[in-house]
């Protein structure tokens, strides 16, 4: 019961610990785990000659005190042992670009963003000096001949103008989706709506015409060779089904990430609950409470969602 408890105290410290952190206030190992943050690797040196006796003490293992005098008697003590490493990583919060903002590599690393392609191209054959045939890329420049032809740049085409961005991909509301659409987004739900009947209850004219699956016959024609109805004409052709299936909001709760005691919802009371799951050793733990998706449940998990918790993510 006393370790288990030590646990616990442990575990809830570095829980609220994370919570009341900002980036620029974790360390290496913080500051890796969170979702928001980044590393920022800071490191130079310098000579060890250049620290007082007092400074020197301050890196062990790479700078030392030689308490020998120098080559002459009144140099002293003096700070030797190469060079020294000065640290001054830190962590620092991620810029999260806006699409408006991105390259196009980073736009098309980016699921929400999408490049668009606008570019004005140019004939290399239309440009008219060695020097612009040059400056423009193309390929090179053939000064012809006097008789029988003149100079002339090739090389395809060259960029006039490049107007490329990147934009945000506009989602399609679900009203606007179709059955394919519509069931790959766990945000709506696609309703079934088809309309069976009998061509025969249509009458003869505009509601015949317009079922594709219906059409006009007539119950008795003349001879052989002739097209001529002696009997009734009525709309004829089965059985029809009008697909008047639609796309709308789900009307269940949707999933939020981090959400391990199921009320819709990510807030401390999920992280006290993964916290027991861990204590406790429950191998029956659901794969919601695996934040990091890698396969066990740990003070990892507990770190990710306390970021999720703190960026509003489960929100």
């Amino acid at each position: 019961m006393e370790v288990k408890l030590l646990k616990y105290k442990i575990i809830s410290l570095c829980l609220f610990g994370f919570i009341y952190s900002q980036c620029s206030e974790m360390n290496y190992f913080e500051c890796s785990n969170g979702i928001n943050c980044e590393w920022i690797e800071d490191i130079s040196y310098a000579s060890c000659g250049s620290l007082t006796v007092s400074q020197c003490y301050d890196y062990p293992g790479q700078c030392y005190v030689d308490s020998n005098p120098g080559w002459y008697d009144s140099s002293g003590p003096y700070c030797t042992g190469g060079t020294y490493q000065i640290n001054n990583s830190y962590c620092q919060e991620i810029e999260i670009l806006e699409c408006s903002e991105m390259d196009e590599i980073e736009c098309s690393s980016d699921n929400n963003c999408d490049w668009i392609q606008d570019v004005e191209l140019g004939d290399c054959y239309d440009l008219n000096s060695s020097s612009a045939c040059y400056a423009n890329g193309c390929d090179g420049w053939n000064n012809g001949n006097n008789y029988y032809q003149m100079p002339y740049c090739y090389g395809g085409t060259y960029v006039i103008e490049d107007n490329s961005y990147c934009q945000e991909i506009e989602m399609p509301e679900c009203s606007e989706m179709n059955e394919l659409e519509c069931s790959g987004d766990d945000s709506c739900d696609w309703v079934e709506d088809i309309e069976v009947g009998n061509c025969s209850n249509y009458n003869i004219g505009t509601e015949c015409d317009a079922n594709d699956n219906c059409d006009w016959e007539c119950s008795q024609w003349g001879s052989w060779y002739t097209w001529i109805c002696y009997g009734d004409y009525y709309c004829a052709g089965g059985t029809y089904q009008i697909d008047s299936g639609y796309c709308q909001e789900s009307s269940a709760p949707e999933y939020q990430l981090g959400d391990i005691n199921n009320d819709y919802s990510t807030n401390i009371l999920d992280a006290i609950v993964l916290i027991n799951l861990i204590l406790d050793g429950d191998e029956n733990w659901s794969s919601s409470a695996d934040i990091n998706n890698d396969h066990s449940i740990d003070i990892l998990d507990v770190v990710e969602l306390v970021n999720i918790i703190l960026n509003g993510e489960g929100l």
